[in-house]
């Protein structure tokens, strides 16, 4: 038994089939206390249905598997430059977080109360960095929970929507669905007391950065389609409820 590879169109047409078979080695003239195997130099295979003719191609293909997981690119979404956080849960609100710019602190929204710094960054860092570790090939056909998931919101400064929907927990993973929606904004608000010469220099930067983020845009928003698995440990500070964002209280010192 080999390996069958088939190529597909954006239609689902054939383009072409490959049935991959052993590794041909080469054993190396002196033997090697280092190396506990011979080298693969090569592979045989056939083309298309002609499994009369093996042919024997001077690439081993030892990326090439039957676990489609190890073809998948991992980055799911990068929301970088997040403002804004919610989290609900059956349409009830959960908590929301925010902040006026960057480099300021954040707050409840709504509340003179604030989180604990640490726990409010850790939600922009699980933002900025989603990872898939599968994706589900038949959801409708296992039970997501996504129908009564944790909705996470996020806005960023760039005019960016992000919506996860996490649903069930199997084993060290947990079945998210997403969606992202809205545009890079065209234009950039000027630095206070910039200078003339340097207006040029930060046009360029921005419609650069601006170009890229359209790019990157353009790619999220085409993931809507799929149900993913993704690590626990890197959704566990969306999960958390308010409590668990607010500081922890300072235990009162023992009296000597």
């Amino acid at each position: 038994m080999g390996t069958a590879i088939e190529l597909k169109d954006a239609k689902g047409g054939s383009l072409g089939r490959l049935l991959l078979g052993k590794k041909i080695v080469k054993s190396p003239p002196v033997a090697s206390l280092s190396r506990g195997e011979a080298e693969a130099t090569g592979r045989y295979l056939t083309l298309g249905g002609d499994a009369g003719t093996i042919l024997a191609v001077g690439e081993p293909l030892t990326e090439v598997g039957s676990k489609p997981d190890q073809w998948l690119v991992k980055d799911l979404v990068r929301a970088d430059g997040v403002k804004t956080v919610s989290s609900s849960k059956d349409g009830k609100a959960r908590w929301s977080v925010t902040r006026e710019t960057e480099s300021t602190d954040w707050k409840f929204a709504g509340s003179r109360e604030k989180p604990d710094l640490q726990k409010a960054t850790d939600l922009a860092s699980s933002l900025g960095w989603v990872n898939l570790v599968d994706v589900v090939a038949d959801p409708a056909k296992t039970d997501t929970g996504l129908d009564h998931a944790i909705v996470i919101k996020a806005e960023t400064f760039d005019g960016l929507s992000y919506t996860l929907r996490i649903g069930n927990k199997v084993g060290d993973d947990y079945y998210v669905s997403l969606a992202v929606a809205g545009e890079p904004r065209k234009t950039r608000t000027p630095a206070k007391g910039e200078k003339a010469e340097d207006k040029a220099k930060n046009d360029k930067e921005f419609e650069e950065r601006r170009k890229k983020l359209l790019e990157k845009t353009e790619r999220e928003k085409k993931l809507g389609r799929w149900t993913y698995l993704v690590a626990k440990n890197g959704l566990d500070p969306l999960l958390r409820d308010r409590p668990g964002l607010m500081p922890e209280k300072k235990k009162p010192a023992k009296k000597g």
